[in-house]
């Protein structure tokens, strides 16, 4: 067993038993790591079924998704409400607090203000996750290069209608992009 699947079989049973920043890690060396990985289309067909009032099927679906990729913190916010709407609150803190000691980690990384203060992300669909959390409205996004770092820069809009620019570390996810020969990262 890998020290990533360990971590993260602990972590599913007692979240408060694990370092999260330990084990976000730990997947970005596992084998299993794909910071490209995408779960729009499982949050899309699970926003369908809850509109549609299939809730066991959008809980089938959130499973599904979880079970490809445990850290997606979307799945567990979509998971914590669907046990919520059935009725199982062991379940519903379950994946809430999951889905809290993910952002927390992300958030204890850096506070996002400049290259050097820049969240530490492991995939993309964290940086919108906290954008999310955050209240933050995308407007624009560019990658960064300054020295041996790379940052995903996005100019984002705040609730009163100003903009400011927000900073992720994507070293991680660059390394991958380098590795895997998917072309010339400027």
């Amino acid at each position: 067993m890998s020290n990533f699947d360990a971590l993260l079989q602990a972590a599913k049973a007692d979240p408060d038993s694990v370092d999260f920043t330990d084990l976000r890690m730990a997947y970005a060396d596992s084998s299993q790591y794909d910071p490209y990985r995408s779960s729009a289309e499982h949050y899309i067909a699970i926003c369908e079924l809850l509109k549609s009032g299939e809730i066991e099927s959008a809980k089938d679906r959130v499973i599904q998704s979880l079970n490809g990729h445990y850290l997606d913190i979307q799945m567990h916010v979509l998971a914590s409400e669907i046990y919520e709407m059935l009725g199982d609150e062991q379940r519903a803190r379950h994946h809430a607090r999951f889905a809290v000691k993910l952002l927390g980690s992300i958030c204890r990384s850096g506070n996002g203000k400049t290259p050097e203060t820049a969240f530490q992300v492991i995939d993309l669909a964290e940086e919108y996750a906290i954008m999310s959390m955050l209240n933050l409205e995308c407007v624009s996004q560019e990658l960064r290069r300054q020295g041996d770092h790379y940052s995903d820069v996005f100019r984002v809009r705040l609730a009163d209608g100003s903009e400011t620019l927000i900073y992720f570390n994507v070293d991680l996810l660059v390394r991958v992009w380098r590795e895997r020969g998917d072309g010339e990262i400027p």
